[in-house]
């Protein structure tokens, strides 16, 4: 199958929405998203920094079998390999998933900018101007680039996009309480999770949060 050019299949789709046989545009967003803001989220770079993490000689023998770099090509062979197996035979499939979805997240972090500032300013409106085009966004990433490019340089919403997370106040931080509520038109969605989301307050579990200031719950600093 020939691959077309961005700007072609964007036609076509708007061709398609316009006839009436789709409800919109929806985008699906991986690592080449955050690659364009920072190159320091190449799998190479989250790779180098992750091999340095004590858990890393846990799952190394995924990478080296699968001769990759690439997270997300071991954690779908895990998944892969989980299902082959079944349940009774899973476990140490299912506890190496986990560390090397640890072992991500905390490269991601490592490697994150401590700030949008530290993100070229055309290149978070160029993410802007894109995510914009499209009904729905659905990323696998872990990092802030998708939500900082919602805000303008003093952190005001411009973009119509709704996450289905709203106020309620936490002892550990100002967080965001998901209530699957979608007041938009536009939705965006962490497939994966990502750095400002919670399942844990402190010790207290919570259905799922978002933080939205520096605070205790806050993986990485915001400006």
């Amino acid at each position: 199958m020939d691959i077309i050019p961005f700007h072609q299949a964007l036609t076509e789709a708007r061709n398609q929405l316009e006839s009436g046989l789709w409800g919109g545009i929806h985008l699906f967003l991986g690592n080449g998203f955050s690659i364009g803001a920072a190159n320091s989220f190449s799998y190479d770079s989250l790779h180098a920094v992750a091999a340095q993490l004590p858990d890393y000689d846990f799952v190394r023998h995924w990478f080296d079998q699968l001769s990759t770099k690439n997270f997300e090509v071991v954690l779908s062979a895990l998944l892969e390999e989980m299902k082959s197996v079944g349940p009774s035979l899973s476990a140490p499939i299912s506890g190496d998933y986990r560390i090397v979805r640890r072992l991500l997240g905390q490269a991601v972090l490592q490697c994150h900018p401590s700030g949008k500032a530290q993100i070229d300013f055309n290149r978070i409106q160029c993410a802007r101007k894109f995510i914009y085009q499209f009904k729905e966004v659905f990323t696998t990433n872990y990092d802030l680039v998708l939500y900082w490019s919602q805000f303008d340089e003093q952190r005001k919403p411009i973009t119509p996009f709704n996450d289905g997370f709203y106020s309620r106040h936490y002892e550990d931080g100002d967080l965001l309480h998901f209530t699957g509520d979608i007041f938009s038109d536009k939705v965006m969605v962490n497939l994966h999770g990502a750095l400002h989301l919670r399942e844990t307050v402190g010790d207290v579990p919570v259905s799922a949060a978002k933080v939205t200031k520096t605070g205790k719950g806050s993986l990485t600093p915001e400006e």
